[in-house]
């Protein structure tokens, strides 16, 4: 098998393979090859108060991409790598809307260098069995309804969201005043503690991984607990349900 080049060791490509309002950015395993195209477009903006002197304006990026990975598909199983059958199927889209994929990439090393944009999929395998490693060329170019490449702060950089993985107790009376120990990740600067919709009575952040908290009075059921920091909120995990009981 070849070995990555340079500047595919640079980049990190990712595919958001959820939504635009709940983005669920995976990356693309395999690649042996990554090559982005990005060219300015600059607009002659002109004047009559100019006195004849040339300006122009930039008004977007031109971009695509160019990738090669490598791709393995189960004789058995048929089973491939999640993001490689994304960006597969989106190639065989009908509907052109269907075959739009929202992706980004950016320095694994945390440069500025950090775009993000919707492309349209060619999918080209070079030969290879199924239980084969084979090698398959991947082309990007922009989606004619959203071309534009959008510069974005470099993921690499971003400040961790709070996890909340345990608590203890887990449960409580209906009526509240439950002290609840919860146990996570990165508490630090915590602005609210949760309990399904309502605020914990009190609560107090003992340490990054630990924050003691009030459980408010609640109906009975289980509802989560979340955390909220200046970087934003701890998603759902197995270990952040409460149940009143």
């Amino acid at each position: 098998m070849a070995e990555a080049t340079a500047l595919q060791r640079k980049w990190r490509w990712q595919i958001n393979t959820g939504s635009v309002s709940v983005p669920n950015w995976e990356t693309v395993l395999g690649l042996q090859e990554f090559t982005p195209n990005i060219e300015p477009t600059d607009q002659e903006d002109n004047d009559y108060e100019s006195d004849g002197w040339g300006g122009s304006t930039r008004t977007m990026l031109v971009w695509g991409l160019e990738a090669n990975l490598s791709h393995r598909k189960d004789t058995v199983t048929h089973v491939e790598n999640t993001v490689h059958a994304f960006l597969r199927l989106a190639s065989m889209a009908i509907e052109a809307a269907d075959g739009v994929v929202h992706m980004r990439w950016f320095d694994k090393l945390g440069s500025v260098e950090a775009y993000e944009g919707y492309g349209l999929i060619t999918w080209a395998p070079d030969g290879g069995g199924m239980a084969d490693l084979e090698r398959v060329s991947v082309t990007v170019t922009p989606s004619a309804t959203n071309p534009v490449l959008t510069t974005i702060a470099n993921p690499v950089n971003a400040a961790p969201l709070p996890v909340v993985t345990s608590l203890s107790p887990a449960t409580g009376p209906a009526a509240g005043g439950t002290l609840v120990t919860i146990t996570g990740a990165y508490f630090t600067g915590a602005t609210t503690v949760e309990f399904g919709a309502d605020d914990a009575t009190d609560f107090e952040v003992v340490s990054a991984t630990k924050i003691a908290a009030i459980a408010p009075a609640h109906a009975a059921g289980a509802v989560q607990v979340k955390v909220t920091t200046p970087n934003g909120a701890s998603a759902d995990t197995a270990g952040d349900d409460y149940t009143y009981a």
